[in-house]
């Protein structure tokens, strides 16, 4: 049995009969995040919004690695960056913010780059050890 959001449990079978139970965590829909300038409260950015923000932040994904398989950012990849923070601070950040220590339009700069990094940072790209997009259960 796998436990639900609603508090319901639901039994999961596969179509050859046996269990196949999905993860049980529920996914976070608002974040806390402090920045040199005060604590913001975030919701989880969702439908139209959410498919934006996604879009954006995997234009920023850095190309390359280093020779011991670390994650390197190109000068290629902070331009791709800075572009894509400047279309997410004007798209996605006014419709998300939910608590801050500013009005939406009064955000200073380096709290917007700070918010807009935990974001890209809290970005979930897959599930399982070989971290596919998704998982058929």
């Amino acid at each position: 049995m796998a436990k639900f959001a609603e508090g319901k449990e639901k039994e999961v079978k596969d179509e050859v009969g046996g269990d196949n139970n999905p993860p049980t965590e529920v996914p976070k829909t608002q974040y806390t995040i402090e920045t040199v300038n005060g604590i913001y409260v975030l919701k989880r950015p969702s439908a139209r919004v959410g498919t934006k923000h996604f879009a954006l932040l995997t234009k920023c994904v850095p190309t390359g690695r280093d020779e011991d398989g670390k994650i390197m950012f190109s000068p290629a990849d902070n331009d791709r960056m800075a572009d894509v923070f400047e279309s997410w601070s004007a798209t996605v950040l006014p419709y998300i913010i939910v608590d801050g220590p500013f009005s939406k339009d009064d955000i200073p700069g380096e709290d917007q780059y700070a918010l807009f990094l935990a974001m890209f940072n809290l970005m979930n790209f897959g599930v399982g050890p070989n971290r596919d997009p998704f998982r058929i259960l």
